[in-house]
């Protein structure tokens, strides 16, 4: 059953991880609603088609599909899951990330992220704590920086955080001179951040104002249809 597990279903190691769902509990999941699929399937045959005509192979395949559709369902919902929660952390990490300035002007960096664990974002503040005891124990050690956040994928984070990590070696005004270059780079991040949310809106409000016409065209298509054997009866 491995194989049936990963055909067409990428990166789900990295959607458990991030969900905190282990592998035994998702195939759980797809076996009950596989079978709740089953028994749906079951149901709906003996009580529109049986009446009518029994067709064993067509009994049998819709059992197989009902099956499929539901070992299916958990991955795609698991999956948007992933998508909302990599795109709330892509939003809250450059808003986060800009409330260090004021900290850093009187911590040194470990100082500085412990502190901001008490204003951090709930969508990236387990990963922050998982940082901050990284930082404790080796203090300098640049792969802490680079394991933040990177279950998400997002290039700015990785590239954000070995910026924030260099700044361990400058002094005060070296430092608010480099958060100014970094402000620009997090407007940056929030523009085009806005821009998708936008984009998704509009996408959105599309497909709502194409459902009605659809349904009418649905409509048109049944009378068109239902006229057509009238005459034909007729």
């Amino acid at each position: 059953m491995k194989w049936l597990s990963r055909l067409n279903e990428r990166n789900l190691n990295d959607y458990l991880i991030i969900s905190n769902t282990s592998m035994q509990k998702f195939f759980k999941h797809r076996l009950i609603i596989g079978g709740l699929c089953i028994g749906l399937w079951i149901s709906g045959y003996m009580l529109i088609c049986r009446p009518i005509v029994f067709n064993k192979p067509i009994f049998i395949y819709g059992m197989i599909g009902a099956f499929w559709v539901g070992y299916k369902i958990p991955y795609f919902y698991i999956k948007v899951k992933v998508k909302q929660k990599t795109e709330q952390v892509s939003a809250d990490f450059p808003l986060w990330l800009s409330s260090l300035e004021v900290l850093i002007l009187s911590n040194n960096i470990p100082n500085t992220l412990k502190k901001s664990l008490m204003t951090c974002p709930n969508s990236i503040k387990k990963d922050l704590q998982i940082l901050v005891n990284k930082i404790e124990k080796d203090p300098m050690n640049q792969q802490s920086y680079i394991e933040f956040l990177s279950q998400y994928k997002l290039s700015d984070v990785n590239e954000l955080m070995l910026d924030l990590y260099q700044f361990n070696y400058l002094d005060k005004s070296l430092m608010i001179s480099e958060f100014a270059v970094l402000h620009k780079r997090l407007n940056a991040i929030n523009t085009s951040n806005r821009q998708h949310s936008q984009e998704q809106n509009l996408f959105f409000i599309g497909a709502i104002n194409s459902v009605p016409l659809f349904l009418l065209s649905i409509y048109i298509l049944l009378i068109a249809n239902m006229l057509s054997n009238t005459l034909m009866g007729g």
